[in-house]
């Protein structure tokens, strides 16, 4: 198949692939160089998220960038480098959220999305006569990302087992930060060079290139072609469902759509240059009238997504939705109706509507902010809390189930995803950083879950002014963690080993693993005691907030500088802790 990359990893053709794509590799190496790095940080700098984030998009948008200056004949070291100011404004001008896996990897996943489209249709922007080339170029450039994650898995897979048998055969501890690097270093570095690597440079030849019509025909035919058809009948007596019973859809139906849509746009993709041609006549069929087929789903679609929106406002994962849904049905209208239709706006259009709507007033951390504030203040001024842009503290809580419930959810979802920031007009500038218990204690209105039963919160801390004693332990360390986040990881000095330590959710348990040896060091007693004692808002002796653990040849000394935790129905569950370590492993 002659459209299909050969792999080609000459000296030459390295020497060659690094002068195309200097940036993108340098962000690749730059981002396996600090991902190994930061793994051995502790505590975990603030803002390596952020330079991650900006690096591992860099590897696509400047290789994008590249092949866009190559096929315009531009200066592709100017045009790459242009790249470093648009890469600051998509990724540096949006401050983290503090939601990282929510709001954050939304925001940056569209980012990414769009680069890697930018790859695929760089070299085609301008070239809309080139319909063989683009999508000879487009088969050669996933094959050659199939090629990359495939060589990078089984090295990575292989060199793993090769560690494990060293350390089984020969008695020999090694740290497995060793795998944890190999991984960064074959997923990251060598899957990047090998997928540049396979990227076609003679577009002349791409355009001469017939595409395997018989592959394509086996594959639409044995493993498309049933798979939409059952989707197609799933969703027409769905749609037939809803005309009966008047019963309009919510929710799980957009899941259907999308997947019936998406694929059958790939098989689109991949059928595309048979479009003017005497072909198979179920192939000629779908051709002319699958965009069609996909209009009235995703008018269902979009009502789903309305019937969530209008009682709950707009958010980051429905305004994505929505987004999406767009596009297909741009994709739809536009190759439905227009005979002369191009392949390329496909990736074409991912890269606009990603790149613009991933910042700006219309950005989804923007418009999700704008309407549930909105929703917020409206139920605020009917409940006489909000008069005239000022907070109104209620003397006595006489809030209704439903408008509570609605103040709740509005005041959580502001401060998780957008911390406090939209508050300032009310609070000032401690708006930011500010507590959901905080906002509603402002609001006259005590904390509460909805959802849950009481909960009692604690929050213990030390004056840190006494001088602690490390006698008789040969380790000190920081630990700062809290639940849910990552484990903290520690080489400790003369190869004595590896130690990990994680606050363990749902429980009242730190766990230290040293040297796959697993210590649980109970916090319980500490947590009654302080209870008992009652001084929540004093500061307290380092020695009245520690405790000691001795198990076998493991034994430690916590001193916490704070440890916070909650009581719900008398079951306890920690939730974070900043503590000074002292440990001795004999």
């Amino acid at each position: 198949m002659a459209f299909l990359p050969t792999p080609n990893f000459s000296l030459s053709h390295l020497a060659s692939t690094v002068a195309r794509f200097p940036l993108a590799l340098l962000s690749s190496a730059l981002c396996t160089g600090l991902l190994i790095g930061a793994s051995r940080m502790n505590p975990y700098p603030e803002n390596v998220d952020q330079a991650l984030s900006s690096l591992f998009i860099g590897i696509l948008l400047f290789g994008g960038l590249a092949l866009l200056a190559e096929r315009l004949r531009l200066r592709s070291w100017l045009i790459q480098l242009m790249g470093i100011p648009l890469l600051y404004l998509l990724v540096y001008s949006v401050e983290p959220s503090g939601y990282w896996v929510d709001l954050d990897m939304l925001h940056l996943g569209m980012i990414f999305v769009a680069s890697l489209a930018l790859v695929f249709v760089g070299p085609y922007v301008r070239n809309n006569k080139e319909e063989q080339g683009f999508w000879n170029y487009s088969i050669a450039t996933l094959s050659s990302a199939l090629i990359a994650i495939a060589t990078a898995l089984i090295l990575w897979l292989g060199f793993s087992l090769a560690i494990f048998s060293i350390q089984e055969l020969f008695n020999v501890t090694m740290s497995y930060t060793w795998t944890q690097d190999f991984g960064y270093f074959f997923c990251i570095l060598l899957a990047s060079l090998v997928f540049y690597m396979g990227i076609p440079t003679d577009y002349k030849d791409l355009q001469k290139q017939a595409p395997a019509e018989k592959m394509m025909r086996s594959f639409v035919l044995y493993i498309s072609f049933p798979l939409l058809l059952t989707y197609f009948l799933i969703l027409s007596v769905y749609v037939v469902k809803i005309l009966a019973t008047q019963d309009w859809p919510e929710g799980f139906v957009a899941m259907p759509v999308l997947l019936f849509t998406l694929l059958g746009y790939g098989t689109y993709a991949l059928l595309f240059l048979l479009r003017n041609e005497k072909v198979n006549k179920l192939i000629g069929r779908f051709l002319q009238v699958f965009p069609w087929t996909t209009i009235p789903f995703l008018l269902v679609y979009f009502v789903a997504f309305w019937k969530r929106i209008e009682p709950y406002g707009l958010t980051e994962e429905r305004y994505l939705g929505v987004l999406l849904g767009l596009v297909l049905l741009g994709w739809s209208l536009y190759y439905a109706t227009q005979k002369k239709a191009s392949l390329r706006w496909i990736p074409l259009s991912v890269v606009i509507v990603g790149l613009l709507c991933s910042v700006g007033p219309w950005s989804p951390r923007a418009l999700s902010e704008w309407s549930q504030m909105s929703r917020l203040e409206s139920v605020l001024t009917r409940t006489g809390i909000l008069v005239e842009g000022e907070i109104v503290p209620l003397a006595e809580n006489t809030l209704s189930d439903e408008d509570g419930d609605e103040i709740f959810s509005k005041v959580e979802y502001l401060v998780n995803h957008h911390d406090g920031d939209a508050f300032s007009a009310w609070f000032g500038e401690g708006a930011k950083g500010m507590s959901s218990e905080d906002v509603l204690r402002k609001m006259g209105l005590e904390h509460y879950d909805p959802y849950e039963g009481p909960t009692d919160y604690f929050d213990f801390g030390t004056d840190g002014d006494e001088v602690l004693t490390a006698a008789g332990y040969d380790y000190a360390l920081q630990y700062i963690g809290y639940v849910g986040s990552f484990n903290g990881l520690y080489e400790l000095p003369n190869g004595a080993g590896t130690l990990t330590i994680d606050l363990l959710e749902y429980s009242q348990i730190m766990q230290f693993e040293f040297n796959d040896q697993v210590y649980e060091v109970p916090l319980t007693d500490l947590m009654t005691r302080l209870e008992a004692e009652g001084r929540v808002d004093s500061l307290l002796p380092r020695e009245d907030l520690s405790l000691t653990f001795e198990e076998g040849r493991f034994k430690v000394k916590i001193y916490f500088n704070s440890i916070n935790w909650s009581r719900m129905d008398d079951v306890l569950q920690s939730t974070a802790v900043d503590c000074e370590v002292f440990l001795s492993v004999k």
